[in-house]
């Protein structure tokens, strides 16, 4: 499908669109996508939305002015992928805008974008004079652009504008590239939502420049609204979403970015961390409810994960020789608890294999004696 055929391209309409910037900006974190892989999950990016995918995903295919290579890359997300829109990133040149129209040539809903620095100290860092060249230089590509893509929706990114005269951008803003120098990235997209912005920028794992960006499997479910409603800046509920996201698929595509890219997911990663469901100790085990925010098995479909550690009570002890269709005496569960907690220490290492408990137990896995 063509630029002149597609049904549909990302806006806002009220509604909230995802600018995806794990394969883009994502590399700036030492990463890298090959075209298959960055296909891959720019599919199932917008799988979460269902048909909408195309207006409420934005997936930054790449940035062709880095060689052939590049061009490559994002020529296979756009011979592939027909469910979310595909963005080029370039300079404000006309080479870089013919490149990205290059690449992304047969895509079904595909986006230039280019960048020109809003504030004096970034235009002077790049040579320019003054941020007014630079808003000069940026009206030439854009006119460029639109005279020569086709119909094809131009993006213009306003570099540094958070360092600006509000008044200087504030009829042309409207989407938040935040990166997450200070930890503050979700927090501010959230309020940026709040007071009206319908575009932000978020990657998968948070790969980006520096500290990254706001992760994306945060950003969905915190603005899905299953803790709480998101509110307007009057006060009242807004409904982001053309229909709802799937979220039982977030999880499972945060994983294939980790295993991509080699990133690997942390215990204490929101969302898509290897401590999510996990249960170490004994007190959840007396209402799970009471000790978070959602039940991730019926939000994200992560299912509950028990870990014998030297933090294990009894009730750990016996909940996990349950699953397995055993019932320890209480002589029993007092020799594997001092068992369990003597080993961990003697290792400095939390996390007891469950098979070495049965194999003390005598027991296998499968409830029988050894």
């Amino acid at each position: 499908m063509g630029a002149h055929d597609r049904p549909k391209q990302a806006a806002s309409r009220g509604r909230l669109v995802i600018w995806e910037e794990c394969a883009r900006d994502g590399a700036q974190a030492k990463t890298i996508m090959s075209g298959s892989e960055r296909a891959l999950i720019a599919r199932e990016t917008g799988g979460i939305f269902g048909s909408e995918g195309p207006s409420q995903v934005i997936f930054a295919a790449g940035f062709p002015a880095i060689g052939p290579e590049e061009v490559q890359a994002m020529r296979v997300l756009a011979e592939s992928v027909d469910n979310c829109s595909l963005a080029s990133h370039g300079r404000a040149t006309r080479h870089d805008i013919d490149l990205g129209r290059t690449a992304l040539r047969d895509a079904a809903h595909p986006r230039i974008t280019f960048w020109i620095p809003a504030s004096d100290e970034l235009a002077h860092a790049l040579g320019m004079a003054s941020r007014a060249q630079a808003l000069q230089r940026g009206l030439d590509c854009l006119a460029y652009a639109l005279d020569t893509c086709g119909g094809i929706p131009i993006d213009v990114a306003l570099s540094g504008a958070d360092a600006n005269d509000p008044q200087y951008v504030a009829d042309a803003v409207v989407g938040v590239h935040l990166h997450n120098d200070l930890g503050f990235a979700l927090a501010n997209i959230m309020e940026s939502v709040a007071q009206g912005v319908r575009v932000v920028a978020s990657s998968w794992m948070g790969l980006g420049e520096r500290n990254g960006l706001a992760a994306t499997e945060q950003v969905v479910v915190a603005l899905s609204g299953v803790v709480c409603s998101v509110k307007s800046a009057v006060g009242e509920p807004v409904d982001l979403w053309e229909q709802p996201p799937d979220l039982h698929r977030v999880v499972p595509i945060a994983a294939n970015v980790s295993r991509i890219t080699g990133v690997p997911l942390k215990v204490t990663d929101p969302i898509c961390g290897t401590g999510v469901n996990s249960i170490s100790t004994g007190t959840p085990f007396l209402d799970r409810g009471v000790f978070r925010p959602f039940d991730p098995m019926a939000v994200l479909g992560v299912e509950p994960r028990i870990e014998i550690t030297q933090l294990a009570s009894k009730r750990v002890l016996q909940a996990v020789v349950a699953q397995h269709g055993i019932a320890l005496t209480d002589g029993e569960l007092d020799a594997a608890l001092r068992w369990v907690k003597s080993v961990a220490y003697e290792r400095n290492e939390p996390i007891i294999d469950k098979v070495e408990l049965f194999a003390f137990l005598g027991r296998n896995e499968g409830g029988g004696s050894r």
